[in-house]
């Protein structure tokens, strides 16, 4: 992108220099000579001007959907590995619920569902998304509520979304 506007600014201080020296050698007087260069710079700036415009529009997803599950997965995954790795703490009694709800919980909630937000298949939420949110739901709730069930739930969105189980090595 840099190349491109050095390449335009070049190109148009070029166009402004040719018509200093053409306005130059035709005898006008200096105030004259400097008003057709400027009004040159700015004819041609503003030909560019466009250019700039269209390169900095910028829309959901413009850099491609596969990109955007890259970088869900480099973003949240690692949250989602430390919250399950926390939860199994928990469940083995090396770690107090209470605070893991109040250190853990949020941030493992928010990259559940974020990363739950990215297996949509396009640009607005579809079934797989809204299936995501929904077991995030249920494993917040569950966990709020002390409630044994958890473990399920939360294994149950590990694999509708592709990943080890809470009981994997991924997760020691």
């Amino acid at each position: 992108m840099s190349i491109y506007i050095s390449l335009i600014l070049s190109f148009t201080f070029f166009i402004a220099a040719q018509s200093f020296i053409i306005n130059r050698n035709t005898n006008n007087n200096n105030n004259n000579m400097i008003k057709k260069t400027i009004s040159t710079i700015i004819i041609s700036s503003s030909l560019v001007l466009p250019i700039f415009e269209c390169n900095n529009i910028v829309y959901a997803d413009s850099t491609g959907k596969m990109s955007t599950k890259l970088t869900a997965r480099k973003r949240y995954l690692p949250r989602i590995i430390s919250g399950v790795k926390e939860y199994n703490d928990v469940i083995n009694n090396k770690k107090n619920i209470d605070q893991f709800k109040k250190d853990e919980l949020p941030s493992f909630i928010r990259a559940m569902s974020l990363y739950g937000a990215s297996l949509r298949k396009g640009e607005v939420p579809d079934a797989i998304s809204r299936e995501a949110e929904k077991i995030t739901i249920e494993f917040n709730d569950c966990v709020i509520k002390n409630n044994n069930q958890c473990i399920d739930i939360l294994d149950q969105y590990l694999k509708f979304s592709k990943l080890s189980e809470s009981s994997s090595n991924d997760y020691k």
